[in-house]
């Protein structure tokens, strides 16, 4: 489970975009593998989509309001989406790992249903959606109301599924949110440089194993998994307003080389970075 579902800060380590488009467009194709989880609000307007993959296919119409739930399956899918008006959706890709455990226990077979379809007018899904959606690409903030929206949407996630609460005890030794911070604001400034572990630990007092141990706990991912995260955040912020070539923007997000960027991308998203920028692209006309 990576720790995860023992961490306060969930919502540090998932993806979040949004798709914007105008009416009277053509068809969006969207070839997207089912890498991560994925939960969509429908915040605005109406689409069409066709889904396709390994020769099923299915049809549905998405209304403002609308939460779909798809789980990861590692397949490989095509979406045709057509508007016939101005739509907006907010779309949060989640860890397989932060669920898993859930869709295991309850039995749920990902392949057997490509769209989960959860409550549509569940006032907190909805609520803490639009939340931790923020309209951008942007990194949550650390503040303690994120926190806790973050929190009180995995609760959520498992109510829904029919699963009891999952177990969020408090470990006490964990980063606070003061310190937290200030490694994220470190990380963050330095992405392009490879990360220590024992610089962070002598920061804070810390040896190399003690400052490892706790930030696993604090965050559920290890330092250097949860870089590489900050990176491919920032890699989406980039790759929707630049032209940048992916080779420099590797480089300067500090990932060995743009292929090594590209595996992570796709791992986590379904999409390379220069398919996801065509897609950006294409949803805002």
């Amino acid at each position: 489970m990576d720790g995860a579902r023992l961490s306060r800060f969930p919502h540090l380590s998932w993806l979040r975009f949004d798709v914007e488009r105008r009416g009277d467009l053509p068809p969006l194709v969207v070839p997207m593998r089912g890498a991560c989880h994925s939960i969509s609000l429908t915040r605005s307007g109406r689409h069409d989509v066709r889904w396709m993959t390994r020769g099923r296919e299915r049809f549905w119409s998405e209304q403002a309001g609308a939460v779909h739930f798809r789980p990861a399956d590692d397949d490989e899918h095509l979406f045709e989406t057509t508007t016939p008006s101005a739509f907006h959706s907010s779309v949060l890709l989640l860890p397989r790992h932060h669920l898993d455990g859930i869709l295991a226990e309850e039995g749920i077979d990902p392949s057997g249903e490509p769209r989960r379809i959860l409550v549509a007018d569940d006032p907190v899904l909805q609520d803490c959606l639009r939340r931790l959606g923020g309209g951008t690409t942007t990194e949550a903030s650390l503040d303690g109301a994120e926190d806790e929206v973050a929190r009180r949407l995995v609760l959520r996630l498992a109510a829904l599924n029919g699963h009891g609460l999952p177990d969020w005890h408090d470990d006490g030794s964990i980063f606070d949110r003061a310190q937290l911070r200030r490694i994220v604001e470190r990380i963050d400034a330095h992405l392009g440089d490879s990360p220590s572990v024992a610089e962070f630990g002598r920061a804070f007092g810390l040896s190399p194993t003690h400052f490892a141990r706790k930030f696993r706990r604090s965050t559920g991912l290890s330092l250097y998994r949860f870089v590489n995260r900050r990176r491919l955040k920032r890699a989406l912020d980039l790759l929707a307003c630049h032209d940048e070539p992916l080779a420099s923007l590797a480089s300067r997000l500090g990932f060995s080389s743009q292929s090594h960027m590209t595996r992570l991308f796709s791992s986590l998203t379904g999409l390379t970075p220069a398919r996801y920028r065509r897609f950006h692209r294409s949803t805002i006309g």
